[in-house]
């Protein structure tokens, strides 16, 4: 990424300097040193595995990196200043407890789901299409009695059966 002339001093522009900030999620330090007459700053890279690389560069490059860190905490200021984002939170190691999340509920409601699907499955095919155009069609009884040509009270008569059934079948589990 950076190429060394023969003289061995560092070249780089400032595009290269904030890739490499950004690119390995490092972070910067600055020292100041004197070269002859013109001043110099020092950055000193901290890599994210570990490593470091120290830059000498002039007052005026040292300057304009200076003023991009600046911009870059405003930014991120007038991110977060009415809201923190989840995401951000998650990457700086605070997490949530999950209240939704109760584990034996979940297993519970699971376990009690396929009882009552076992129970259903015991009655005759007819019975459980009834069931299905009830709950989950969510047909009214008015509509499935026109449907099948027959009373509302028969279709009642025929659910009121069902649930009798249901309860029996399920009075140990439920």
């Amino acid at each position: 990424m950076f190429l060394r002339p023969p003289d061995r001093d560092l070249v780089l522009d400032w595009r290269a300097l904030i890739f490499a900030k950004f690119a390995c999620f490092g972070r910067f330090s600055k020292n100041r040193k004197s070269r002859n007459r013109q001043t110099m700053q020092t950055i000193k890279y901290h890599f994210a595995d570990g490593t470091t690389s120290e830059i000498e560069v002039t007052d005026e490059f040292y300057t304009l990196y200076a003023e991009l860190v600046q911009q870059e905490k405003r930014n991120h200021w007038k991110e977060t200043r009415r809201h923190i984002s989840l995401t951000y939170l998650i990457e700086n190691g605070i997490d949530f407890e999950d209240k939704t999340a109760d584990t034996l509920a979940i297993v519970i409601r699971r376990e009690k789901t396929e009882q009552v699907q076992k129970a259903v499955s015991t009655l005759s095919e007819k019975r459980q299409e009834l069931i299905h155009k009830v709950f989950y069609e969510e047909l009214s009884m008015r509509t499935i009695a026109r449907q099948q040509g027959v009373s509302h009270s028969s279709i009642s008569q025929q659910m009121k059966t069902i649930r009798k059934l249901l309860k029996k079948a399920l009075s140990g589990y439920i």
